[in-house]
């Protein structure tokens, strides 16, 4: 088995996002295992969402990262689904209401 094999996705691969903040971590290993599955996956900052909503219709998963957003705290998500609310309440309705799968792995759980 190749440590680093090449990326293959195929042309109607389902398309992923992995959306992190402040603090997340395990993003990374997030995309691997989505693009180990076959998914064409990006990974982008809640600010760059922010500021082109169209990024997250053209997506078909939209997984929350985990980790420490804002801090290692009890209900330590509670800002960046603050910031999720404000910032994008229409688009992630949108998406939802479109069938959208949304997957939160351990803050992004607490979403």
């Amino acid at each position: 088995m190749q440590k680093n094999p090449a990326k293959r996705v195929e042309p109607n691969a389902v398309r992923a996002l992995v959306l992190r903040s402040a603090g997340t971590n395990c993003d990374a290993e997030t995309v691997r295992g989505l693009e180990l599955a076959g998914a064409a996956t990006s990974l982008l900052h809640l600010n760059a969402v922010a500021r082109d909503p169209a990024l997250l219709a053209e997506q078909e998963i939209l997984v929350l990262a985990g980790g420490f957003s804002y801090g290692d705290y009890v209900a330590a998500g509670r800002i960046f689904g603050l910031e999720l609310r404000q910032r994008l309440p229409e688009p992630l309705q949108r998406f939802v209401a479109d069938g959208g799968l949304l997957v939160g792995i351990c803050t992004g759980f607490q979403i």
